[in-house]
């Protein structure tokens, strides 16, 4: 594939081989129970560790939930404290 990363097609085609490429990796991968019950759990921390170290510090800045979980918080465990 040697697109110009200007064209309007390069982003949808890299995302489609990557797809067509983690397709064909799950499918080779069922005829592997052994590897795949050793990559599973790997990936899911993978992607665990990417939307908590990533992701939520990046919606936490934009959406300045610091400030209002820093507000909410003494409700919150005056209210635990009274259930």
């Amino acid at each position: 594939m040697n697109l110009p990363v200007t064209s309007g097609i390069a982003a949808p085609a890299l995302a489609t081989a990557v797809g067509l490429a983690g397709a064909a990796l799950g499918l080779w991968l069922t005829g592997l129970r052994r590897r795949a019950r050793a990559v599973v759990p790997f990936s899911a921390g993978v992607l665990m560790g990417v939307a908590l170290f990533g992701l939520l510090p990046e919606l936490a800045v934009e959406f300045k939930i610091g400030a209002a979980a820093a507000e909410d918080a003494p409700a919150a465990s005056a209210m635990e404290e009274v259930d």
